[in-house]
């Protein structure tokens, strides 16, 4: 994809209001559905990083913020349960506080709910390396009442049902925050592991139907090998006329940051392995103006170092004669 097409997506993303209007862009720039929203999901991954290191600085304001909210509906609910003197446990909490309040900042809400919880628990002191802080963070819903989480909250409040009532609803919207947020989190990496497996499958279903042989990741790792691309070609092909020895499939649109970060991996590859091929199943920036820095993001200069690109299954040419097979016992060598 042209940078110019990729950019006026971007806009196109910004402005549309319904689905039937981005169709209609999509239409219009001879881009598909599935591939624009593939460019929406890495734009917001690229936010979520950058939303988490705004949530980190700010954390002791935003887990102020969250604590008086959660003491405000305490109360409240208190006094409707006839509680007045805020002594009782049971007292029902409230789903979305922690969403609502990452929406006010216009920040993700896992890496708001991630920092804010992160922080409340130090201030009660559970510090970053308590394992108990990490099971929290990972599995709220699975900490007990009489646990170690629940136990520093009702020690760090004036009074231990607030303190009670803090840890249930802290329970709540950590697990909702990791719900809620569709492109990072425990659930979006799901969903992106799925979609890589997807991209796998049919990698390796296309190199089958073409009779070409490889060895998948899977098979590296139990023999042993330390780099292991998604296949390892038993003989060399030809990939518009370059060589190459492996094949590695990303099921994403290839944007700046993406692109950066596949040829730290793709350069570990080329160094172990020799010359090979990137697939970006939902296409890539083929082109990067000047005025953005770096080669890693010019897929010109990867092929220019012996790593290539590519938007779906590839054509790709088995050598023949001694050539072939001098390349096969090269590339046959796992390493």
């Amino acid at each position: 994809m042209r940078y110019t097409v990729y950019k006026e997506v971007c806009k196109a993303l910004d402005n549309v209001t319904s689905d039937g209007e981005l169709a209609d862009t999509c239409h219009r720039l001879h881009v598909s559905l599935p591939v624009a929203l593939a460019i929406k999901g890495a734009r917001f991954v690229q936010q979520a990083a950058d939303d988490d290191t705004r949530a980190r600085s700010n954390q002791a304001l935003y887990a102020s913020q969250y604590k008086e909210a959660v003491e405000q509906l305490w109360r409240a609910a208190s006094r409707s349960d006839g509680n007045d003197d805020g002594t009782c446990d049971m007292v029902a909490v409230e789903v979305g506080v922690m969403a609502s309040l990452a929406e006010q900042h216009g920040i993700h809400p896992f890496p708001f709910s991630r920092n804010v919880a992160g922080r409340l628990l130090f201030q009660c002191g559970i510090k970053h390396k308590h394992p108990d802080r990490a099971r929290f963070l990972k599995q709220p819903m699975l900490a007990t009442g009489d646990g170690t989480v629940a136990t520093a909250l009702r020690g760090s409040l004036r009074s231990s049902a607030l303190g009670f009532y803090l840890f249930k609803q802290l329970q709540v919207d950590v697990e909702d925050c990791m719900m809620y947020d569709e492109f990072v989190g425990p659930c979006a990496n799901r969903s992106r592991h799925e979609r890589g497996l997807r991209g796998e499958y049919m990698l390796k279903q296309g190199l089958d139907r073409l009779g070409i042989q490889f060895v998948s990741e899977h098979t590296q790792r139990q023999i042993g090998v330390v780099t292991t691309p998604d296949v390892r070609l038993l003989r060399t092909v030809l990939f518009q006329g370059a060589p190459i020895k492996w094949i590695d499939s990303k099921y994403k649109f290839g944007s700046e940051a993406e692109l950066r970060a596949d040829y730290q991996q793709a350069q570990r590859y080329l160094h172990d392995i020799g010359p090979g091929l990137v697939i970006y199943w939902m296409d890539y920036l083929e082109d990067v103006p000047e005025s953005i820095e770096g080669d890693d993001v010019r897929v010109s200069a990867w092929a220019a170092n012996g790593v290539y690109a590519t938007h779906g299954m590839p054509k790709l040419v088995q050598l023949q004669g001694s050539y072939a097979q001098d390349q096969a016992d090269s590339a046959g060598t796992l390493s």
